[in-house]
């Protein structure tokens, strides 16, 4: 019994912190709240769906990319130092496996 009891008080305990997460998401989205309200209220009724979709809107925080002018150009560079006078990339990925083999 009282191992039952734990398993409860756990499993609430579980729950909760997980909604104090999204929702701690949900709270910093911004203009982007509406779209993931939507997608949660679209998969209730489907519990995976909605599990998954949980575990990515938590996650949502901590995961970004940097973007602007300087990354265009640093990019820009980097094809330019890996484009086979030709065009081809694929040339620079035959002769990396080939190193490898």
């Amino acid at each position: 019994m009282r191992t039952l009891l734990l398993l409860c008080l756990l499993s609430l305990v579980f729950c909760s912190c997980n909604d104090l997460r999204v929702n701690g998401v949900l709270k910093n989205a911004g203009k982007n709240r509406s779209e993931f309200e939507t997608v949660l209220r679209h998969y209730e009724n489907e519990p995976m769906k909605l599990q998954a979709a949980r575990f990515l809107i938590e996650n949502m925080d901590v995961h970004y990319s940097h973007g602007g002018d300087a990354v265009d150009e640093y990019n820009k560079y980097i094809d330019s130092v890996f484009t086979h006078c030709n065009g081809d990339r694929a040339f620079w990925i035959m002769k990396y496996d080939t190193i490898l083999s």
